[in-house]
C-alpha cells in the first residue's frame, strides 16, 4: 500500500553520458552571465552541449554569449529569472527543458556573497544567503529531476566554497548556505541514484574580486600552500571531468591551492603571508 506521495520506484537500465545523443546534452547553468558560471557554460557549449545560459541581472552578458555559440554552430539560449524568487524556479526550468528537450545536467552556480558574523547578521542576511544559496538549488533540483525521463541519465553539479572544509568566522550564513547545499550533495546523489549522478566542485580564489584585479588576488594565493588559486578554466575542466567519470557521485573537486586545509584562521592572521604557511 502506497503511503501520500509516494511513488513508484524508477526500474530503469540507465544510460551514461557517453551513450547519451548530442540532442540529449542539454544544460542549464544558473548565473552563466558573469565570471565562473559564463566561463563553464561557454565550455560546455563549444563541446557540443546545448547551454541555457540563465542570469539575472547579467542578462545582456548572457545574452551575447548565447548568441556568439549559435554564431559558431552550437544550441544556445539567454533565459532571466530572479532565483530568489520561489515562484520563478520551476517555470525557469520549464523554459529551459522547452527550449531544446529535456535537460541532462544542472549545474547550481548562481549565488551570492554576502558578509555578516554572529555579531553583524541580520534577518536580511541570513534570508538572502539562504534563498540564493541553499533554498534555489533545492528546488531547481527538485524541478530538475521532475523533468528528467525514465531511463535517461543526468547529472546535477552543485558550485560550493572551499570554505565548505575550511569554516572561517567571516561570511556566517553565506557559510552555513554553501555547508547545508554540500551536505544535500551527499544527500541527492543517495536518493537519486541510479539515474541521477550529484558533485560538487568547492571552488577558492578563482577571479579578482569586483573592483580588484591580478595583483590585487596575487595578495591572497600567494599565502595559499601552492601559492596559486584556481582559475575559470580549471574550473570548467573540473565540470568536464565529473560528466565523464560515469563512477563518481557525492563527491566535491576542491579547487583551491591548498586554501581548504586551514588557511585562513584567527590566530594565523588575513591573509597569512608567505612563509607562514
Amino acid at each position: 500500500m502506497k503511503h501520500c506521495g509516494e511513488t513508484e520506484p524508477w526500474r530503469l537500465k540507465v544510460r551514461h553520458l557517453s551513450e547519451l545523443k548530442p540532442g540529449e546534452r542539454v544544460a542549464l547553468i544558473t548565473g552563466s552571465g558573469r565570471r565562473l558560471g559564463l566561463a563553464m557554460a561557454q565550455a560546455l557549449a563549444a563541446d557540443g552541449w546545448a547551454v541555457v545560459f540563465h542570469a539575472n541581472s547579467a542578462i545582456e552578458p548572457a545574452e551575447a554569449a548565447a548568441a556568439a555559440a549559435r554564431e559558431a554552430g552550437g544550441q544556445a539560449v539567454a533565459i532571466q529569472a530572479n532565483l530568489s524568487d520561489p515562484d520563478a524556479l520551476g517555470p525557469l526550468v520549464e523554459a529551459a527543458s522547452a527550449a531544446f528537450g529535456p535537460l541532462t545536467l544542472l549545474v547550481n552556480n548562481a549565488g551570492v556573497f554576502e558578509h555578516d558574523g554572529i555579531r553583524t547578521t541580520t534577518k536580511c542576511t541570513i534570508a538572502t544567503n539562504l534563498n540564493l544559496n541553499l533554498i534555489a538549488p533545492m528546488l531547481l533540483t527538485q524541478a530538475f529531476v521532475g523533468q528528467l525521463p525514465k531511463g535517461m541519465a543526468g547529472n546535477v553539479v552543485n558550485i560550493l566554497d572551499q570554505r565548505v572544509a575550511n569554516p572561517t568566522p567571516n561570511y556566517m550564513s553565506y557559510t552555513a548556505s554553501k555547508v547545508a547545499l554540500a551536505v544535500m550533495t551527499r544527500t541527492w546523489a543517495l536518493e537519486l541514484a541510479p539515474a541521477i549522478r550529484v558533485n560538487g566542485i568547492g571552488p577558492g580564489m578563482a577571479l579578482p574580486d569586483p573592483g580588484n584585479d591580478e595583483a590585487g588576488m596575487k595578495t591572497w594565493t600567494d599565502g595559499y600552500p601552492l601559492r596559486r588559486g584556481t582559475s575559470p578554466e580549471e574550473i570548467s575542466d573540473a565540470l568536464r571531468y565529473i560528466l565523464s567519470a560515469p563512477a563518481m557521485t557525492g563527491q566535491i573537486l576542491h579547487l583551491d591551492g591548498g586554501q581548504n586545509l586551514g588557511w585562513l584562521h584567527p590566530e594565523g592572521g588575513y591573509p597569512l603571508k608567505p612563509g607562514q604557511v
